[in-house]
């Protein structure tokens, strides 16, 4: 009665494990391929149209060319009096 009680464990577990398999068939593994690949498609369309949107925003809103020195505060003035080595 023991040993039957532990196959009977021995088999319940062993079934346990082959459930969770995926059961698909080729026609589900087409659908879900075919929904990935209409997905992608989407949110391809959607990224150009967002770029097409940010580089026409980029065209309209060009900064003005300013002479800006970003090294002035570091630069010596040009009529400066120091001694440099030479």
């Amino acid at each position: 009665m023991k040993i039957l009680a532990i196959s009977a464990c021995v088999l319940v577990l062993l079934t346990g494990v082959a459930l969770p398999q995926d059961a698909d068939n080729a026609n589900t593994i087409a659908e879900k391929q075919d929904a990935a690949a209409a997905r992608a498609r989407q949110e391809q369309k959607k990224q150009q149209e967002l770029d097409a949107a940010y580089k026409a925003a980029l065209k309209e809103k060009k900064a003005p060319a300013t002479a800006v020195d970003p090294w002035g505060a570091v630069r010596p003035p040009a009529n400066s009096s120091s001694t440099v080595a030479k």
